[in-house]
């Protein structure tokens, strides 16, 4: 499959964040480490100022397109339990990323771009982790309330953000692998509990 412009010139801005930081990221250095000319880095991160937010929509695109990859056949449980797989793998596999993620929930906290876009986010992926909540529930024939299921959906949120947060904080003691294995378990048997009648 050919890699577009665009794709190179954003993963090599990924790269340079990750390495050098979001200061020291120039145009010179995407230019240089996606082996364009630097004429050509301004056609797709226009101002500097938007250099972040188009490192980070990429990502969120990339993840979203990895996701729907593996789990556009699945409803329920298996589309939850996969997706809180996925952003694991998706990050392992690409270290990287994650100094841009983090970064942009940094701006967030003060810079009124960075909130809409991780609200925007953040609306949509509650929204289908609700989805597939209600779908599992109907599955299972068992009821529970909207606010059940909206405080559930924010719930796998947090949790696929809180581990992912440890897992870059934290030298675990067992694998990358077994540390996945063992966080699937735990949010698999937690969603269990969840979807079975009270």
């Amino acid at each position: 499959m050919r890699i577009s412009k665009r794709e190179i010139i954003l993963e090599a801005a990924t790269r340079c964040i990750a390495e050098d930081g979001i200061e020291a990221t120039t145009t010179r250095r995407i230019a240089e480490r996606a082996g364009v000319s630097r004429g050509l880095v301004p056609y797709y991160i226009p101002r500097r100022k938007d250099l972040l937010s188009a490192v980070v929509l990429y990502l969120f695109d990339k993840l979203r397109t990895d996701a729907r990859q593996t789990v556009s056949n699945q409803t329920g449980l298996e589309w939850l339990v996969n997706v809180y797989r996925i952003n694991f793998e998706f990050f392992l596999r690409n270290k990287h990323y994650y100094a841009s993620f983090l970064l942009s929930y940094y701006y967030a906290g003060y810079d009124k771009k960075f909130l809409k876009l991780h609200t925007e986010q953040h609306l949509y992926n509650t929204g289908r982790c609700a989805e597939m909540l209600r779908a599992e529930l109907q599955k299972r024939g068992v009821v529970r309330s909207p606010e059940a299921i909206a405080l559930k959906s924010e719930e796998v949120l947090e949790r696929i953000d809180g581990a992912l947060l440890f897992f870059s904080a934290t030298k675990p003691r067992q694998s990358e692998e077994d540390f996945i294995e063992q966080r699937v378990t735990a949010f698999r048997a937690d969603l269990e509990a969840f979807f079975s009648p009270s």
